[in-house]
């Protein structure tokens, strides 16, 4: 046997074969990733090395948090932005922790997207898609943890 055949495989072949839990998976992935990068952002705007791109905000509580104390928002952004890693992977590794990490972390920012219009839009739909994605993909043909691995 090769070496490479005993390692195991990133995405769990059964997810593979789940084309709506691994559309969720490598969403919840990149958008998880993109979270990263704006709470990265929002700490570089907070130590002056890049000024802050001024939105107009629905609610201006947020425009006032955004110009003048960015660094409140940064454990929300990372809230996010973790806990979306963590349910792609999860959901990638056949894990079903992942896919109801996945379901609450996208239930939690339809609910709150609507404090961050006009952007919080791309959010919801986002997570929305998630959702429906992943509740398809786990009444699909193919179950999450169809098989215990050894």
């Amino acid at each position: 046997m090769k070496a490479h055949e005993n390692e195991k495989k990133w995405i769990d072949p059964f997810i593979r074969q789940n084309g709506w839990l691994l559309a969720a998976g490598l969403t919840m992935l990149i958008y998880g990733l993109g979270e990263a990068g704006d709470s990265l952002y929002l700490l570089i705007v907070q130590i002056g090395l890049l000024p802050y791109i001024h939105l107009n905000w629905t609610f201006p509580e947020i425009g006032k948090l955004m110009d003048h104390q960015t660094i409140v928002l940064f454990p929300v952004f990372m809230f996010f932005a973790a806990g979306r890693f963590l349910a792609a992977v999860g959901v990638l590794r056949n894990h079903l922790w992942g896919f109801w990490l996945g379901i609450f972390v996208s239930t939690i920012t339809i609910l709150s997207a609507i404090f961050f219009l006009p952007l919080g839009g791309i959010d919801m739909l986002l997570s929305l898609f998630v959702v429906v994605a992943l509740l398809l993909g786990f009444l699909g043909n193919v179950p999450l943890v169809h098989e215990i691995h050894k």
